[in-house]
């Protein structure tokens, strides 16, 4: 990430690409859910759904698209930024290894 990509994102005048936000939240202690209702991309309310929902649906055969539907995902950034982030989640869990960076690899990108 550039520096002045940074300073454009401290002046809120823009929002970092969708693969700096887990490390972001990493680097920040902030809670990845926080960052994405904070850039406009997850509304509270979809954040607080998917907070309460039966955790025992997570391995079931939801697409990612019908995950970003029932969370209210309508705005075409949010579902790409959504999408994403689930892609990335899959490659660490097929990939156990390259998720011990802690987020320094999405950091330097």
């Amino acid at each position: 990430m550039t520096d002045s990509t940074v300073t454009r994102l401290w002046q809120g005048k823009a929002i970092p690409d969708s693969r700096f936000f887990q490390g972001i939240a990493d680097v920040t202690g902030l809670y990845l859910g926080t960052l994405l209702v904070e850039a406009g991309l997850l509304s509270q309310e979809a954040l607080q759904s998917l907070s309460e929902s039966d955790r025992s649906q997570v391995g079931s055969a939801l697409t990612p698209e019908e995950a970003a539907d029932r969370l209210g995902i309508s705005d075409d950034v949010g579902r790409e930024v959504f999408f994403r982030t689930v892609d990335r989640l899959k490659r660490l869990e097929d990939n156990p290894e390259r998720g011990t960076d802690h987020g320094e690899a999405a950091a330097q990108m």
